[in-house]
């Protein structure tokens, strides 16, 4: 008889209770930890698309017709529409400023959220890459090296 009373208090339901609070609480923190994981990709892609095309406008050919600026606007126009991550498809902005070329892309990551909960600015800029002046210096630090071995010696 006395296993019986402790069967009885063994299931007076307490584990309902428990996984009535346990299990959607769970469920929120893994749905939470999927849309963190979700945010932080786009985060990343954009900021590789944004580079990529900033490279693409800064390395475009001299003859193509197209300023680096185009070439860049282009380029992070495509890659933005080949994002296969839920959100809206973020308007790319290209600013070629002469020394440089900056893509930024800026949106809302998943739009049924309210507004500015998941928004990202993602930006990067490319110095303008002048061959002839990166070899001068090349040849001016080569002479000063020769010359430092110089006054060593």
């Amino acid at each position: 008889m006395g296993d019986f009373i402790n069967m009885k208090k063994w299931k007076k339901g307490s584990f309902t209770v428990e996984a009535a609070f346990i299990v959607p609480a769970a469920v929120l923190m893994t749905v939470l930890l999927i849309l963190c994981i979700f945010y932080v990709h786009n985060q990343v892609w954009y900021k590789t698309a944004a580079l990529e095309a900033a490279l693409a406008g800064n390395s475009r050919m001299e003859g193509s017709g197209k300023s680096p600026g185009e070439t860049a606007l282009e380029s992070a126009k495509k890659r933005a529409e080949q994002q296969v991550m839920p959100g809206e498809i973020p308007y790319p902005q290209v600013n070629d400023d002469g020394a440089g070329i900056r893509v930024s892309y800026s949106g809302s990551m998943f739009p049924s959220f309210p507004e500015g909960l998941f928004s990202c600015t993602a930006d990067a800029r490319v110095e303008r890459v002048r061959p002839v002046k990166f070899l001068r210096m090349l040849q001016m630090a080569e002479k000063l090296g020769q010359a430092a071995e110089y006054a060593v010696s």
